[in-house]
């Protein structure tokens, strides 16, 4: 017993020992700033492996008894450190922000920490339930700042900290002294900045140009000022409850959207830091003839607001305690109302159809009633892992534009679609640009079809994941001048003559778009 009990000791501690002495990689190609750099953070590191990927190079090693992986730029500046870590080991005010969320009930996978250059420290939680799998970003004051539901971003690519312009970042420390950025993104020709200010997470946006358009932050009832709470107590919503409260900063004032609901009904109430309203329920801005249509069709409507929005008049309307949107053109012609609606409103032919159709299991994310010239409509906002759909179904149940079971369709493209796309469903057709546009379901896989006037094709394209790309194709990309830049988006594009993937590229403030045809030829 004695003989063999050292022998289990004798081999556990030569794979301690093996894996302790474990030889580190160089760093590839001999970056000596990058090897400085990591040497400097990381004097303890040992098992160190490399790899590089887009114009980053990466290193996971071990440090202080911790899994670590670094990213880092050719010229040697640290961009990110993901660290192992476990639940126990979080912060309190981050477990117990788990502990009462929504998600607790969910397993914890793995828990991970990012630091980045510039950016405040997030704390990732990864949890499962079933099939489903979900990321929790968290910052050490315990908010949570985002949820990505099954990620393919496993070693945090899309996490990495993004320049910030300079006028940005000057506006930013001005207005927000002290404030560390969580997040940078692109949002409807929008640059969006999420930044975390005295203990709130604060959404500020600009324009292209840098201008400051507004900035948006969750606020609770208590931090309300009392000019405001007053004021929304005289109004005929004082009884209805808060659903959301946001405190919006814009250039010529401030002032809270109130988010409020009674039973089925819901409204929006804006009201300024001084008690003024801003969409003003009493003496709301009007349009004369616009004013006299929708008192004929809704009786008795509020004017919440008039506003110009592409090119048509946009006026929210309170009737009946519902917001209705109503749209006109610029001859103040009716276009068509909308308006949000729950499940238990739509009539029972409507949600036949929709559960008689291959939809049936889709989860419904959103439901709006339309009103137009012809018909009334119910559009529904499906989706499904990835995928999402929009569905239209006519009052009497019958399937309207994107028809899963009787699309509108054109023989000629269809019987093109079908030979091509085998079993394909067509979600719409529409024109476009002098094209006809045909969205297709292939294989669970969403595809944009675009034939010439004469129904000719002329080629399809769809969205891919780098590891979608065949390996001759990325071989081409790795092998080009532009094998550092960061891959911000993948197309694949089918042709009569060929097939290609397209790359949108970008390094830095530079933005480039190469074409590589399968057979791994630039073009």
């Amino acid at each position: 017993m004695q003989i063999r009990l050292l022998s289990v000791l004798s081999l556990v501690l030569g794979i301690v020992f093996f894996s302790s002495c474990k030889k580190n990689e160089p760093v590839p190609g001999g970056n000596q700033n990058v090897e400085s750099t990591f040497n400097q953070m990381f004097p303890n590191a040992t098992q160190v492996e490399w790899e590089t990927k887009s114009d980053y190079w990466i290193a996971d090693f071990r440090h202080d008894g911790t899994d670590k992986t670094a990213w880092f730029e050719s010229n040697g500046i640290w961009k990110m450190t993901e660290s192992d870590e476990t639940f126990n080991r979080l912060p309190e005010i981050v477990k117990n922000a788990f502990k009462a969320g929504e998600y607790s009930s969910w397993r914890v996978e793995d828990v991970d920490i990012l630091d980045r250059l510039n950016y405040e420290r997030l704390f990732v939680i990864e949890i499962e339930q079933g099939e489903s799998e979900a990321d929790l970003f968290y910052t050490n004051t315990g908010s949570l700042v985002k949820i990505e539901f099954d990620s393919n971003d496993d070693d945090y690519f899309n996490q990495l900290p993004t320049s910030i312009a300079s006028g940005i970042e000057t506006f930013i420390q001005t207005r927000y002294p002290g404030a560390t950025i969580v997040e940078i993104d692109q949002e409807d020709n929008m640059i969006e900045v999420e930044i975390l200010f005295e203990m709130s997470k604060v959404e500020v946006y600009f324009d292209q140009a840098e201008n400051w358009l507004h900035s948006s932050r969750d606020v609770s009832y208590q931090q309300v000022i009392q000019t405001v709470k007053d004021m929304l107590a005289t109004t005929e919503y004082a009884s209805w409850h808060i659903d959301d409260i946001d405190f919006i900063e814009v250039p010529e004032y401030n002032f809270y959207k109130f988010e409020l609901e009674q039973g089925n009904q819901e409204v929006t109430v804006q009201i300024k830091e001084d008690g003024t309203f801003l969409n003003d329920p009493v003496n709301p801005p009007t349009h004369p003839a616009i004013e006299e249509w929708i008192q004929n069709r809704y009786p008795n409507a509020q004017i919440l607001e008039i506003e110009q929005e592409n090119g048509m008049t946009k006026v929210e309307i309170l009737f009946e305690n519902i917001e209705i949107d109503v749209y006109f053109d610029g001859n103040d012609t009716w276009i068509r109302s909308e308006r949000d609606v729950l499940q238990n409103q739509v009539p029972a032919v409507v949600m036949t159809t929709l559960q008689n159709s291959e939809y049936a299991n889709f989860q419904i994310d959103d439901i709006d009633f339309i009103e137009i010239l012809d018909y009334n409509f119910y559009q529904f906002e499906l989706e499904q892992n990835d995928h999402d759909l929009i569905v239209k179904i006519r009052e009497d149940g019958t399937f309207i534009d994107g028809d899963p079971i009787n699309p509108p369709t054109n023989p000629t493209i269809e019987e093109w679609i079908q030979n091509r796309y085998p079993n394909a469903q067509i979600v719409e057709i529409e024109q476009e640009n002098g094209m006809t546009k045909v969205e297709i379901l292939f294989n669970y896989v969403e595809i944009e079809v675009y034939f010439d006037g004469n129904q000719a094709w002329l080629f399809s394209q769809r969205d891919v994941l780098q590891h979608d790309v065949s390996e001759v194709v990325m071989q081409a990309l790795n092998a080009s001048t532009y094998n550092m830049w960061l891959i911000d988006d993948i197309e694949f594009f089918e042709t009569p003559e060929y097939n290609y993937y397209e790359f949108e590229l970008e390094s830095g403030e530079q933005e480039h778009i190469m074409k590589i045809k399968e057979d791994g030829t630039i073009f």
